[in-house]
């Protein structure tokens, strides 16, 4: 795609030069901004949604997914500010300019600021101009504890327009291309869940199967325990765990000396690891090679398949199943909810289904091809959303020229 024929320069880093025939202002001069009041409404017994950040979900916003909704004598007596349709909601404090166009009336709380473009300025070009905006936004908050960015924040932010057939022009083309962005990344993720959907059934076969073996899980697994020196030099990476077999998520680096009086164990690459802090449902997962060298405290225990006996993938696999969750549950201690203690000598009493080697291996080979498929496809995605967040921010400061791109 080429560039346009002649730049000014706008002096400003997000934007750069921009189309000499384009508008250089305030965004106040082209809008207008309503700042919701700080009350939140005591009743939701009205037609008019009430938002918050988790009801953003793509382009437009139009509902609450808490079904909360402000009636319009409470809008009277608070005298609270309603979006019109059409109005750019973008985040001004926590996570600054997350972005959505109203699609119906709606009031939300001081999370938001509502941009109301005037009537030269389009809503879905000024949508994709604050997502280009967001590094440069994030930068301008302000405040110790929380930021925030206030009216007058916006009000005298600088950007750069087209003329209204243009914006309609590069609105209509990213709207084009993020369509096929966004729609090659949720078909490489549903590879994923295709896999894992696999997985899931291949282990029921094999629990089901006339040759599966009850077996107590301590016959077919070693509890695994690598102490770590606490004295030692090296960084180490602690680690958590998602729920239901979702992986490994990483805490901050510490030096053994570091760790305090706690026992901490070192975490190789093809444990499976379990909770033993069960705050949640099926605290499960299967350490990659990636995670070879980090370590988890004394929450959390290590497992291995006893060759000939079980295959490691197949013990995690069995484990995210409803009845490994059930056997988890039934061996923490405590009233339901977070901080129960899981009592790993009673678990590894428990019997459980143990099929063939040759039913387990390739839940094995499946699992493997499934970590393949996840990294490959997360540098994937990782490539397309930084190709989406430039495409976006070289067409709305006009780097590129799509008035005629098909």
């Amino acid at each position: 795609m080429k560039a346009y024929p002649e730049y000014k320069e706008s002096g400003l880093d997000w934007i750069g030069k921009y189309p000499s025939h384009w508008t250089f202002c305030s965004l106040g001069y082209k809008s207008k901004m309503i700042v919701p009041m700080r009350d939140k409404p005591q009743e939701f017994d009205g037609d008019i949604p009430w938002i918050r950040i988790e009801d953003f979900n793509g382009k437009y916003i139009s509902g609450s997914k808490s079904d909360q909704k402000v009636s319009e004598t409470t809008v009277a007596d608070m005298n609270l500010k309603v979006f019109p349709v059409g109005t750019v909601l973008c985040s001004c404090s926590c996570s600054m300019g997350a972005t959505a166009i109203v699609s119906q009336p709606l009031i939300s709380n001081q999370t938001f600021i509502g941009i109301v473009p005037a009537e030269d300025l389009f809503s879905d070009f000024l949508y994709y101009l604050v997502q280009a905006a967001k590094p440069t936004l994030d930068s301008l908050g302000t405040g110790a504890i929380q930021k925030y960015l206030s009216r007058s924040d916006f009000e005298h932010f600088k950007v750069a327009f087209p003329s209204l057939s243009e914006q309609q022009a590069i609105a209509d083309f990213l709207d084009r291309k993020t369509a096929q962005i966004d729609t090659l990344i949720e078909k490489k993720q549903r590879q994923i869940d295709l896999l894992q959907e696999q997985r899931d059934v291949m282990t029921q076969n094999a629990m089901r199967s006339s040759e599966v073996k009850s077996l107590k899980l301590g016959d077919v697994a070693d509890w695994i325990k690598r102490p770590i020196n606490r004295q030692d030099e090296e960084l180490y990476e602690r680690i958590g765990l998602y729920n239901r077999g979702r992986g490994i998520f990483h805490k901050p680096i510490a030096k053994g000396v570091d760790l305090g009086d706690s026992d901490f164990f070192e975490i190789k690459d093809g444990d499976f690891v379990i909770s033993g802090q069960f705050a949640w449902e099926g605290a499960v997962a299967l350490a990659r090679q990636e995670e070879d060298g980090c370590f988890a405290s004394h929450r959390y225990y290590s497992l291995r398949g006893k060759p000939g006996y079980a295959e490691t993938a197949y013990l995690f696999s069995f484990f995210t199943t409803q009845l490994g969750d059930n056997l988890l549950n039934h061996h923490s201690r405590g009233a339901a909810g977070r901080n129960r203690p899981l009592n790993i000598n009673t678990l590894l009493r428990e019997k459980i289904p143990v099929p063939p080697l040759s039913m387990q291996i390739p839940i094995t080979d499946l699992i493997e091809k499934t970590v393949v498929l996840k990294k490959n496809t997360q540098k994937l995605v990782d490539f397309l959303q930084e190709y989406r967040a430039t495409l976006i921010s070289d067409v709305v400061t006009g780097k590129i020229d799509v008035r005629t791109a098909v």
